[in-house]
């Protein structure tokens, strides 16, 4: 029975990849008015979002900084944390400074 669960996430590992938007190595930037369509991942030295995300949202980087509207989950990871926009299910926010000024749904 393992063995068929794992042959199904190897199979469908791909797809669930490439609907989603990467960026790893270097800042990253959603500008206001962008949309992401599904889910957003950024990892690197700082990741600022201020467009919206239809999808979860995670971040792993020294400053994380969203103003972003997020119709999934948020998950951030970094030393400076700021989320001003809205989650609309859960955050989890891992970091030294933290900062929540906007609206989380869970």
């Amino acid at each position: 029975m393992t063995k068929i669960y794992v042959l199904c996430a190897l199979f469908l590992a791909p797809t669930v990849l490439f609907a989603a938007d990467m960026h790893v190595g270097k800042d990253y930037f959603l500008k206001g008015g962008e949309k992401t369509l599904d889910d957003l991942y950024a990892a690197g030295p700082s990741a600022t979002l201020a467009g919206t995300i239809g999808g979860d949202a995670v971040s792993i980087g020294g400053l994380i900084w969203s103003e972003s509207t997020i119709t999934g989950d948020a998950l951030f990871a970094g030393e400076h944390l700021t989320l001003q926009g809205s989650v609309a299910d859960d955050a989890r926010l891992l970091g030294r400074d933290i900062i929540i000024g906007g609206k989380v749904g869970d």
